[in-house]
């Protein structure tokens, strides 16, 4: 909340020239300058203010359009996300599996592989090859994202777990 106007410097700002406002015991040299420049221009600042209002206000959405031009022989690149089941960042890895995003839609897909007992400079190389290939074959400007999803989102344990229901 601002701090109310003190009135002994807002008759200062208004009515006292600069030399006999320095002369008065209150003045604090640079802070009292700014305060009576502040007060003495105050009210021109809001109307100038209040103008671009009405001005930004008149130019809104009514007269103003946006326009989504597509770029002739531009595609974004693709999103190459590797996804790791595993139910913390600490806790090793259950599964992997990655997909290939174009342009919000899913244009291939890895299928999920368990990786229990897999030590884990061979996960890492596998996920360095898979990486490297769907680069190679969606091109190298593809973003890859490492997410991670819980175990229990895995899709092979809710496959296993609907088939023995179903039986």
């Amino acid at each position: 909340m601002p701090k109310r106007t003190n009135p002994t410097c807002l008759d200062c700002g208004l009515n006292w020239s600069h030399e006999a406002a320095s002369e008065r015991r209150c003045f604090v040299g640079r802070a009292c300058i700014s305060k009576r420049s502040r007060y003495r221009n105050r009210a021109d600042d809001l109307e100038r203010q209040a103008a671009a209002n009405s001005r930004r206000k008149q130019t809104g959405s009514s007269s103003r359009r946006v326009l989504q031009l597509p770029i002739i022989g531009y595609r974004t690149p693709p999103k190459i996300q590797l996804i790791l089941y595993r139910d913390t960042k600490e806790s090793p890895v259950h599964a992997i599996s990655a997909k290939v995003w174009e342009d919000g839609e899913c244009v291939a897909e890895v299928g999920a592989q368990h990786a229990i007992g897999i030590h884990q400079n061979k996960l890492r190389e596998t996920l360095k090859q898979w990486k490297a290939f769907l680069q190679t074959e969606y091109g190298e400007q593809g973003r890859v994202k490492i997410s991670s999803l819980a175990v229990k989102h895995c899709p092979i344990c809710q496959q296993a777990g609907s088939d023995s229901d179903a039986e």
